[in-house]
């Protein structure tokens, strides 16, 4: 979305992708990769490009909700919903797991070592894990990244609701 917006402008304007890149200091391959849509710019490189573009691409950016068909809308909300499970199956277990070795066996032995020595690693990749579960929380229709694990209504990039 936002690379089609900026190669509709830069047409608009004339310019080629390499005039624009030069105009912004920045790399063409950047201006490339934006306008195919492989990455969603920083803000910083919103704010150049839409100085250089004449246009405020933030703003025209969120005053255009995406538009989905009702095919595409049920199949990232079943995605959505199989993901969600998995996440919080996922969740759950390790939370389980974690509580379960640091309550119920005190004088466990990992292959001989006592558990003062092998329960710091074991937690810490506990912890990863269920904070990876948060950072990996992605909306299925725009692919953003959610960053709260339990929000589950909308996302804030680009609106969708996950449910109806």
């Amino acid at each position: 979305m936002i690379g089609k917006l900026v190669l509709q402008k830069r047409q608009e304007k004339g310019l080629t992708q390499e005039e624009l890149a030069q105009n912004c200091q920045l790399d063409t391959w950047t201006i490339q990769r934006i306008e195919k849509g492989e990455v969603k710019p920083y803000f910083s490189t919103l704010k150049i490009l839409s100085q250089e573009l004449n246009c405020n691409l933030i703003s025209e950016i969120n005053a255009k909700p995406w538009q989905f068909s009702q095919e595409d809308a049920d199949r990232y909300r079943n995605e959505f919903k199989k993901r969600k499970a998995i996440r919080m199956g996922i969740f759950i277990f390790a939370l389980s797991l974690l509580l379960a070795v640091a309550t119920l066996f005190p004088s466990f032995r990992l292959f001989g070592m006592p558990k003062l020595k092998w329960a710091p690693y074991f937690y810490l990749s506990m912890f990863g894990l269920i904070i990876g579960i948060g950072l990996v929380w992605r909306c299925p229709a725009c692919k953003a990244s959610l960053g709260n694990p339990f929000n589950t209504r909308f996302c804030p990039n680009c609106g969708f609701k996950f449910n109806k």
